[in-house]
């Protein structure tokens, strides 16, 4: 049964509207709005909001529910294990770096960069990752991506994808661009809860975040 520290903890978290993700932020100010919630009225109110309806408040949620869980933000943890560690990255690290940079690259550059100017790896996850974040949304635009490149799909690599360029592909990839853009809160936040499914691979890597520098 819901307290009433941790019901007010779920309100104020559902009203959070900001623009941008910062679970340290939303998590200092959900202390600071409700002092009687302990962290385990914290952390319910946080994974209420966090598996509702994807909003951003549902992103900042679950961004949240790291920080309790000591993980900092598992993407930025990704991401600097991507460009400073010489150390390969494990599938969970790997996932929550390609997830957010694939979702950020396809935001300025629309779907085609997803095929036309993704390394062939990156390229060959591009589906996997959110496949195995369940943001299944996201998933299946790319799946309908795919096909507008003809019944055999997207050649595996560039070169092969870059032969098939033509004004009728490039038009029916920027009008399902608008599509994977409104995927961002699915994205982020199946991409955190997935972070909280293998701790062990983002909680102690601040060292070896840096290790390559």
């Amino acid at each position: 049964m819901e307290s009433d520290p941790q019901r007010a903890a779920r309100a104020f978290l559902e009203r959070w509207d900001k623009s941008y993700i910062d679970g340290a932020e939303v998590l200092a100010a959900v202390r600071q709005a409700c002092p009687e919630a302990s962290n385990e009225d914290l952390r319910a109110a946080c994974d209420t909001v966090a598996r509702g309806r994807p909003t951003m408040a549902s992103a900042n949620a679950a961004a949240a529910l790291c920080q309790l869980a000591g993980l900092g933000d598992p993407l930025n943890t990704a991401n600097k294990l991507y460009n400073e560690s010489d150390r390969p990255l494990t599938e969970p690290q790997w996932f929550a770096w390609i997830a957010g940079y694939s979702y950020n690259w396809i935001c300025n550059s629309g779907l085609r960069a997803c095929y036309f100017e993704f390394d062939d790896r990156q390229f060959a996850d591009r589906i996997r990752v959110y496949e195995a974040m369940g943001a299944s949304t996201a998933a299946q635009v790319l799946r309908e991506a795919d096909r507008a490149f003809g019944a055999g799909g997207p050649a595996p690599t560039g070169a092969g994808r870059a032969a098939a360029i033509s004004d009728e592909l490039n038009e029916r990839l920027d009008a399902l661009s608008q599509r994977f853009f409104a995927c961002g809160n699915e994205i982020f936040t199946r991409a955190f809860l997935y972070a909280l499914e293998h701790p062990s691979d983002f909680a102690l890597v601040q060292d070896q975040a840096g290790a390559g520098q």
